[in-house]
């Protein structure tokens, strides 16, 4: 089975400059010193067999290294009532680990799972997969999303409905891979004007394949696209909550990369290494988080027979008082991928962490956080 190395780094086969493996090793300083906070929220992962722990030698991280470990899987939860243990059902799709800093203590941050609302639509509980230290399994934790709401620890983008985007709260666990994207390096609007983020731009998704999500560990693939277009003018389109159609209308991106199962929630980063700019070519430059995946835009075809002729479905009905209609003649349709991605904006996940119901929360956990810290 082939792993990832910790020194390898994803899609550079030339010599990395000075700066870019500095960026590198500032940007793992500061996931780890993010993640070092530790939550009081009592959630325990389950792993089954027991761990031991390695020592690892330290060595320079790669950008791929440093961003898996803030990439989790989110799977449908199938536990019995009273099980010790947690089962899981179905993969629903990617998440993400970011840091959300303390006001007034910026040395210590507090952690939230960010995705898309559509793919815990319809789940009250779900499982969320970590990568353990340990390196012999993965472990799964649990996450009661009615219990976070009511606790005020769940958000949604206020007053808009058709911005397809959940952050929740997750306590900080020992035993495993946990590391948190600093809120600092999260697009702004005002980001892409001044970083020239645009057209052609390489990004890169670290994702979760549905057919391969790791047997000893989590593995996200890295997919490969570019920025086809940041749109000036909201789009009009319609997207499935659960059973429930959202038509909404929104300013979003399109990347040329193929989206497929599972990769909805996923972030989308800037690729930190070269860029054509109005101001000159760039490289080693930060890697912004540009996005959230949500689909693609399909392209419905009709199916035809080895004549050309369109494949129509006949569907029998009947009426009201059991009688039966005539039957009707239905086209037949292909639903594929069109090769183009939709992905939120970054700047729509900032409007969800910079709102009043997210700041009074983190106010209340700093709040409470420094009244048990032991008085000089």
């Amino acid at each position: 089975m082939k792993r990832y190395k910790n020194n390898q780094t994803l899609g550079c086969n030339c010599n990395c400059p000075p700066l870019f493996l500095f960026f590198l090793l500032l940007l793992a300083l500061l996931l780890h010193n993010a993640s070092a906070q530790e939550s009081p929220m009592p959630q325990t992962v389950t792993t089954g067999a027991g761990q031991k722990s390695e020592e690892t030698a330290a060595t320079p991280p790669s950008l791929s290294s440093v961003l898996t470990q803030a990439v989790v899987f989110i799977y449908e939860d199938k536990t019995p009532a009273n099980s010790r243990n947690f089962v899981a059902g179905k993969i629903l799709g990617t998440a993400f680990i970011i840091g959300i800093l303390q006001p007034g203590r910026p040395e210590r941050a507090f952690p939230l799972i960010v995705t898309a609302k559509h793919v815990v639509a319809g789940q009250s509980k779900i499982l969320v997969r970590f990568a353990l230290k340990s390196g012999n399994e993965p472990g799964f934790a649990q996450y009661d999303l009615e219990g976070l709401r009511k606790n005020n620890d769940l958000w949604e983008y206020p007053d808009d409905e058709g911005v397809d985007l959940m952050v929740f709260r997750t306590p900080v666990y020992d035993s495993v891979k946990f590391l948190m994207f600093p809120i600092d390096l999260i697009a702004s609007l005002e980001t892409f004007t001044k970083e020239y983020i645009n057209i052609s731009d390489r990004v890169m998704i670290p994702c979760l394949m549905a057919n391969f999500p790791g047997i000893t560990q989590n593995y996200p693939i890295f997919r490969d696209g570019t920025i086809a277009l940041v749109t000036e003018e909201p789009i009009s389109f319609t997207w499935k909550l659960g059973t429930t159609e959202i038509k909404t209308s929104q300013r979003v991106i399109f990347i040329n990369s193929v989206v497929n199962e599972g990769f909805s929630g996923a972030p989308v980063f800037l690729w930190p290494g070269f860029r054509s700019t109005p101001m000159g070519a760039t490289i080693g430059g930060k890697p912004w988080l540009v996005g959230i995946v949500h689909g693609f835009f399909p392209q419905f075809r009709n199916v035809v027979d080895s004549e050309g002729n369109n494949v129509l479905l006949i569907k029998q009905e009947h009426g009201l008082l059991g009688q039966i209609n005539p039957p009707k003649q239905l086209p037949v349709y292909s639903k594929e991928n069109s090769g183009t991605g939709i992905i939120f904006p970054s700047w729509r996940l900032l409007d969800i962490l910079h709102c009043d119901a997210v700041k009074k929360r983190v106010q209340e956990l700093t709040d409470e956080e420094i009244a048990k810290e032991p008085k000089n």
